[in-house]
């Protein structure tokens, strides 16, 4: 270590050439990018802080070693279902839904230096305290700082039904404990077994250690996570991500609006739309868009009553242009997006062509009564062995107060 103070104090150069050298070695022997880079920032560290840290980093290109490592998948819509009955603590159990639902960091819930800090219960504007805590919205807006934003930019995002029961749960819990829980409170406690993962906000509020808390969320997933992998609290927010990206596939949701709930920076669209105080209408919109999205967030499939009355209005629809019900069981409405489901509308309930004008035509006496119960209709006749009659025309589906009945009315 010695020598490399020296060269990084005395020949840049030659410390640049023991830095690249290392790199080649590591990456013959079979190591990831990542962990080569992560050594360099442990003894770059170490040299900043003896001034002999150098302006420039090595530049490690990714090999197949970092293409074939698969332990950071992210779980399985079922695998986070596991993850989710794996959580012992109800502290815990909120963090999980938490950091799943939102995307947030771990760092936004708990910081790791002191004077220590994190979302506190003010930070949850739909939250109404009280003898038995309430959310008045859900999804529930959270509400991320800037100072506790890694981009330090304030943004909003939200939690979802579950997030919710294990937020409400967890502040319950603690209220029977003694607890008096004020808009101030830390939304994530230390344990209260031993202080050693504490630390204290300048006002004396008590927070848990960030490390601490990830160690207790990786504990968490570690027990029912495939063998290989190295799920993290930072999974989550990785399943966040990809969950969001797939609805964004879909149409349900926005690229801007997507990475605006992960608290990324924006660009000039973003900034004219989201970077910005927002209104209440405006976050109500917002959390529309999510709400959209919130049955992929989730452990089990989320529809409102709205939801159900749109689908029903579909297959009456479809139903009544032709379409038999043994197609439509089973069929997915909510979770295509409205293009989808205007292509499948089309495809499946088309109505025959029409003509500008009813086609008329001679047809032999002995046809006529073949002819009208297909439908056509009498006109007049021709002479005494024709007559002419009009083809049958497409007839519009009735009114919906017809099809809902005399009790509509």
């Amino acid at each position: 270590m010695a020598t490399l103070v020296e060269s990084g104090k005395k020949n840049p150069r030659q410390l640049k050439a023991v830095v690249s050298e290392y790199v080649r070695t590591e990456q013959a022997a079979g190591r990831k990018a990542k962990y080569i880079l992560n050594v360099w920032w442990g003894v770059r560290s170490f040299l900043a802080s003896v001034e002999a840290a150098p302006e420039w980093n090595p530049k490690v290109e990714k090999t197949e070693a970092d293409e074939e490592d698969t332990a950071r998948t992210v779980p399985t819509h079922d695998q986070f279902r596991q993850i989710a009955s794996a959580v012992k603590s109800g502290r815990d159990r909120a963090v999980v839904f938490l950091l799943a639902s939102s995307g947030v960091r771990i760092g936004v819930l708990a910081t790791q230096f002191a004077p220590a800090d994190g979302l506190r219960l003010k930070h949850l504007p739909d939250l109404r305290l009280g003898k038995q805590p309430i959310f008045e919205k859900v999804p529930f807006t959270v509400r991320v700082p800037a100072h506790l934003s890694k981009g330090k930019n304030a943004y909003y995002t939200f939690g979802s039904h579950e997030a919710a029961d294990a937020v409400l749960a967890m502040l319950k819990e603690r209220q029977h404990g003694g607890e008096p829980l004020t808009p101030d409170s830390p939304l994530i406690l230390p344990d209260t077994r031993g202080r050693s993962s504490e630390r204290r906000a300048k006002d004396g509020a008590s927070f848990m250690v960030r490390k601490a808390l990830a160690e207790r969320v990786k504990l968490a997933m570690g027990r029912v996570s495939p063998p290989g992998s190295r799920w993290s609290a930072h999974t989550l927010r990785a399943w966040f991500s990809t969950q969001m990206e797939s609805c964004e596939s879909r149409g349900l949701i926005s690229r801007t609006r997507r990475e605006f709930f992960m608290g990324h920076s924006l660009g000039v669209d973003g900034a004219y739309n989201c970077d910005r105080p927002l209104s209440p209408a405006k976050v109500d919109e917002l959390r529309a868009s999510y709400a959209r999205c919130e049955a992929a967030l989730s452990t089990s499939p989320v529809a409102s009553g709205q939801d159900e009355a749109v689908e029903r209005a579909l297959r009456i629809l479809l139903v009544a242009r032709g379409v038999s019900e043994k197609t439509l069981k089973g069929m997915d409405f909510a979770g295509k997006s409205d293009a989808e489901i205007v292509a499948l509308v089309k495809k499946l309930g088309a109505a025959p062509a029409t003509p500008d004008r009813p086609s008329e035509k001679a047809v032999a006496v002995e046809e006529v009564p073949r002819l009208l119960e297909g439908g056509w209709t009498f006109v007049s006749t021709l002479n005494g062995s024709m007559a002419v009659l009009r083809a049958p025309t497409y007839v519009p589906i009735a009114p919906a107060q017809e099809l809902a009945g005399p009790s509509a009315a």
